[in-house]
């Protein structure tokens, strides 16, 4: 697709290379250029306004190939006779006679020039719509992007935080075996303990949601894609 090579070209000269902070989370440049990329790729919006344009393309061509139909050419045969050499008898022999001309509207050229700047203002329009569906796109594929960083962000804090509730709900159910922690505290410390475990499962699931939701977008998985 020739003009999505266009858009991809035109998107790396805005961008360069590296890292960027959104909402406290880095951003890699690269993966986020390589999803963004990938995901115009796989555009079917944007599949569906190449047709668009290669069908603009085909009338063009069939406009300029319209000045051919003002000549036209006819033929018959000519039939003449000629006496043999010997007898009486005669030969009938053909030949052909061709008629050439031109039939010119007065209003064709004006037509097809007119016609040709329609073709190229519905060109125009098409590749319009297309850099508004790339723009759409980069913006998407952006917000999806720092979405899952976040959940993935937001879910390793949780894990962390639930290694040190393990520790601590470990360290106390030993002192309460040993007699030195009432109940009511080595209750507290085990809804912490569970309530920890519940915000990882939470932060988990939450995590695969955004991750598909991403991968669905630009048409294709993350760790395809090198980005994990």
């Amino acid at each position: 697709m020739i003009y999505k090579k266009l858009f991809i070209l035109a998107y790396l000269a805005l961008i360069g290379l590296g890292t960027f902070a959104q909402e406290n989370i880095e951003v890699n440049q690269e993966h986020l250029d390589k999803l963004i990329i990938t995901a115009i790729q796989n555009s079917t919006k944007l599949d569906k306004q190449q047709i668009e344009l290669n069908s603009t393309d085909y009338q063009t061509k069939m406009l300029n190939n319209e000045h051919l139909s003002l000549f036209f050419i006819s033929g018959n045969l000519n039939e003449y006779s000629i006496r043999e050499l010997s007898g009486d008898n005669t030969v009938p022999n053909f030949y052909p006679r061709y008629n050439l001309g031109v039939n010119v509207r007065l209003n064709h050229f004006s037509e097809v020039k007119n016609r040709k700047k329609l073709i190229l203002q519905e060109q125009q329009l098409i590749l319009k719509d297309a850099e508004e569906a790339e723009r759409d796109i980069t913006a998407e594929v952006t917000k999806k992007y720092i979405s899952y960083l976040k959940q993935k962000k937001i879910y390793n804090i949780k894990k962390t935080l639930e290694q040190f509730s393990i520790a601590d709900f470990n360290a106390l159910e030993q002192k309460f075996i040993e007699g030195e922690l009432d109940i009511d505290k080595y209750n507290n410390s085990r809804r912490v303990y569970y309530s920890t475990k519940v915000d990882v499962i939470n932060a988990e699931s939450d995590l695969l949601t955004s991750k598909t939701e991403l991968e669905s977008f630009v048409g294709s998985t993350l760790a395809t894609l090198g980005i994990e």
